[in-house]
């Protein structure tokens, strides 16, 4: 026999949409959290498949109202009272100067309503239909729903899969500095995969954010095309392009897996044999590891260092499993930008066993592309030795430190 709590609820609401619709204030606060702007438009557009808990996402635009695919909701289903299925909304965040994650769960809410309504006449609803009724319907759509989504994710990652190809039909190896590089203060190009367009690029992919098949153009002529590897290091299964016109554009091919990947730009193996032992830096975009590689080669410092794209502070700490597995472990350090270097994403590499190395701070933002073009070279190559070196000098504090407690 159901308990009071989930007989109310069954005769309150017609649809888990309807509480979040009521509720709708303690929501926004929650998507605020992540830079997310949601209201009762976007609301009463969730179907089916956004309800039937399987995780899939719908973008946000952000608190100015403008949709830049960098926050997104998914809804799964929790249990309260005896139970009573209630949607528990999580939103998240690419964006390192927000939370990463915020969580909605309507349960408080909820009893709050329940114990002033218990002891009132019931809530008359405007149609038949039950909160059990929309849960059941959702529950009988979910096998069909759940094989239509993946199918769309399979023919999603084919067609990406087709877009790169076409890419590097379209493209060669970087032989020489390009000049999204250069603009950076970078005068010598070390070789890694990086390769370059020579001529525009159309392909048909699956836009997530707009649920919809497109016919469009994903690189231009000049464009950097930067390769993502799957977590064994073996195949390409994405590329980032560059803009050569504007090189904060950056995109992934759509439809193509994006997190937990890395591209390294240059193995141990290519790094000159020394007594030293080697270590290993992870940064965050293609141009701030290149500038870093780049600082490192003019140091001195006669460190093997294997550097790492993480491609977003977002994507660091579930790269760095699959790295340590590819390529075996050696201290690693990440150099998160500096709107990064606090972030749960910097937090998480720690708790993984990573080291941070300090983030330049002469200015807002700054990475280690800006310090380039900020100072003078010998100026730059110094800040970059004493982050290194205070680095290492803490790592093998902790190391120590980690070492006697063992003992």
């Amino acid at each position: 026999m159901a308990k009071p709590f989930d007989e109310w609820l069954n005769k309150r609401y017609s649809s888990p949409v309807e509480i979040l619709l009521e509720d709708i204030v303690a929501l926004s606060h929650k998507a605020a959290d992540c830079n997310a702007l949601i209201n009762e438009q976007t609301l009463t557009k969730l179907g089916p498949s956004h309800l039937m808990g399987n995780g899939k996402r719908i973008y946000l635009p952000n608190l100015r109202n403008i949709k830049d695919s960098k926050q997104y909701l998914v809804i799964r289903m929790g249990v309260t009272g005896e139970s009573a299925p209630i949607p528990i909304v999580i939103f998240r965040s690419y964006r390192t100067s927000f939370e990463s994650q915020s969580v909605y769960s309507p349960a408080g809410y909820l009893w709050r309503k329940f114990r002033e309504e218990k002891d009132k006449p019931q809530h008359t609803q405007t149609n038949s239909s039950t909160y059990n009724d929309s849960i059941a319907q959702f529950k009988a759509l979910q096998k069909s729903l759940e094989e239509e989504e993946r199918e769309v994710r399979a023919s999603a990652f084919d067609a990406a899969q087709v877009a790169i190809r076409r890419l590097y039909k379209k493209s060669q190896q970087v032989k020489c500095l390009p000049s999204i590089l250069q603009q950076k203060g970078i005068t010598q190009y070390i070789p890694d995969e990086a390769r370059i367009c020579h001529s525009t690029v159309s392909s048909k992919v699956y836009l997530s954010t707009k649920d919809e098949w497109k016919d469009t153009v994903i690189a231009y002529p000049r464009d950097l095309i930067i390769p993502n590897y799957d977590d064994k290091f073996k195949n390409i299964i994405n590329v980032q392009v560059i803009s050569a016109n504007n090189p904060s554009r950056k995109r992934f091919i759509p439809g193509g897996p994006t997190q937990t990947l890395s591209m390294p730009l240059a193995t141990i193996n290519n790094i000159e044999a020394t007594t030293i032992s080697p270590i290993r830096v992870i940064l965050e975009g293609y141009r701030t590891a290149k500038a870093a590689e780049f600082l490192h080669s003019k140091s001195a410092l006669g460190i093997p260092t294997q550097f790492f794209v993480g491609f977003s502070a977002s994507n660091i700490p579930f790269s760095l499993s699959n790295i340590e597995k590819a390529f075996g472990h050696i201290p690693t350090f990440t150099a998160f930008d500096h709107d990064a270097q606090d972030s749960d994403y910097a937090k998480q590499a720690i708790e993984l066993g990573a080291f941070p190395l300090p983030a330049p701070t002469h200015k807002r933002n700054a990475d280690w592309a800006d310090v380039l073009t900020d100072y003078p070279l010998d100026q730059a190559i110094e800040c970059w030795k004493r982050s290194l070196i205070s680095a290492l000098e803490e790592a093998n504090s902790k190391l120590k430190e980690q070492k006697n407690k063992r003992l």
